[in-house]
């Protein structure tokens, strides 16, 4: 058995190894399960909403973590909490994804695929996501999206299609950086800033449609 005492709430030790925190913890403060070499698993109750610096730092046989999917993540955040870009790869993975919560952190698939669904439930797509995929010539996104991250989708060089949905808040710098066969874009009413260089070196771009709804424009 692992013997846990932490002063931010209640655990319950469901097997050895398996952490689940109890509903209503609020935070992880830093380095929380710091050196916890025999927890296995983490379970994490949907309100926490924030977690501190080298939380899982040390967790040496941590081989999954539960996110809830309010929790706002990002690769930097993973890293930051303890968790190496070589844990995200091998244990965030779902199929051609790397997911944290509702967060896709990469496409890691083939590299000459030419059209792609975002997973449902996906919120953030994360910086760089699905940048430099140089066949990738159309993205289908599930519709609950509302941040696409910085540089998302970098130099994709032959994306022509793209169609941005109502509820997308957030568009990061160079989202489209240098995706020079896009035509045209249309930005929803629901997007509140889009970041600089969102649509820099886009040279076939002949069309934008921004809705009133922009507050900033980077």
């Amino acid at each position: 058995n692992y013997n846990i005492s932490i002063a931010f709430g209640k655990l319950t030790v469901l097997a050895v190894g398996e952490v689940t925190l109890a509903s209503g913890v609020a935070d992880i403060p830093a380095q929380a399960f710091k050196d916890c070499v025999d927890v296995t698993e983490i379970r994490i109750p949907d309100s926490v909403t924030s977690i501190g610096a080298n939380a899982f730092a040390g967790c040496t046989s941590l081989v999954r973590i539960d996110f809830p999917a309010g929790l706002d993540i990002t690769r930097a955040k993973l890293n930051s909490w303890g968790l190496s870009d070589e844990w995200i790869a091998q244990y965030c993975r779902i199929d051609d994804y790397l997911v944290a919560g509702s967060t896709l952190i990469q496409y890691v698939g083939d590299a000459s695929v030419k059209k792609l669904t975002v997973p449902a439930g996906i919120v953030r797509i994360d910086k760089r996501a699905f940048a430099s995929l140089g066949s990738l010539e159309e993205i289908e996104f599930s519709g609950t999206e509302k941040i696409i991250g910085e540089g998302a989708f970098f130099q994709d060089t032959k994306l022509t299609k793209v169609i941005l949905h109502e509820g997308i808040e957030q568009i990061g710098d160079e989202a489209f950086f240098g995706c020079t066969k896009m035509a045209n874009v249309i930005i929803p009413s629901s997007v509140k800033s889009v970041g600089a260089h969102a649509f820099k070196q886009c040279t076939a771009l002949t069309h934008a449609q921004i809705s009133y709804g922009v507050e900033s424009l980077g």
